[in-house]
């Protein structure tokens, strides 16, 4: 009969199972890592603008110059 007893605890492990299941869900979180690297391509394309910018900002300087001029 205690023998028995000691049945009942094996399911305790069943639930120990349902557990890594919910293990499943967090490999979800690696595909948002996924996501950033695609963000790195994205900053590239920001950073082209950016060398852009400096050719603006000499622009201006250029017109303040001109502005301070007369």
């Amino acid at each position: 009969p205690p023998t028995a007893k000691s049945e009942p605890a094996p399911p305790a492990t069943a639930k120990a199972q349902p557990a890594p299941k919910a293990d499943a869900p967090r490999p979800a979180d690696p595909p948002r890592v996924a996501a950033k690297p695609a963000a790195k391509p994205d900053d590239k394309p920001a950073e082209a603008p950016k060398p852009a910018a400096p050719q603006s900002v000499d622009a201006i300087l250029q017109q303040q110059l001109k502005s301070a001029i007369p």
